[in-house]
């Protein structure tokens, strides 16, 4: 029997825990061209419109998110040519990670591959040579490129 003895634990068994944003008038999941008739809500009733996330909120779900990125972005990869990358490359394979997913970085074969062979005019190359770059984030491509090229952080903006 589930014990109901803190206000945490009341309101997980009320709420019932959702793992990707919901209406909380329907319980149906919201995602691209949605109408919503409630409140767009994650988690145990957690509503992201009005008040939204407090930056605390924001910033463990970004160091969670983090993690998982980088652990992707190693293990694509391979641990022992992750090992042998500095700060800045490690950076650049996991902002790949955060924003496109594993699977989607994994089709990035000839990236992977230029990387493992130190091949970084061909790791360049790969990212440019990308509809990622082309098309949906040009200007982050090219920062992730030039990082791969020469191992530096980038200038600030």
């Amino acid at each position: 029997m589930l014990r109901l003895d803190t206000d945490a634990d009341l309101i997980k068994s009320d709420e019932g825990y959702r793992a990707t944003v919901y209406d909380d008038a329907t319980g149906k999941p919201i995602g691209p061209g949605s109408t919503v008739i409630g409140h767009p809500t994650i988690g145990w009733g957690i509503r992201l419109d009005g008040s939204g996330l407090t930056v605390p909120e924001a910033q463990a779900l970004i160091d969670s998110r983090l993690a998982l990125a980088r652990g992707d972005a190693s293990q694509l990869l391979g641990i022992g040519a992750w090992s042998l990358l500095g700060s800045p490359r490690r950076a650049a394979l996991t902002n790949m990670a955060y924003t496109m997913g594993r699977e989607r970085l994994s089709e990035f074969t000839d990236l992977l591959a230029a990387i493992r062979s130190s091949d970084w005019p061909g790791a360049k190359a790969a990212v440019l040579d990308s509809k990622w770059a082309i098309d949906e984030a040009p200007a982050r491509a090219r920062r992730i490129a030039d990082m791969l090229l020469t191992g530096n952080w980038p200038a600030a903006a």
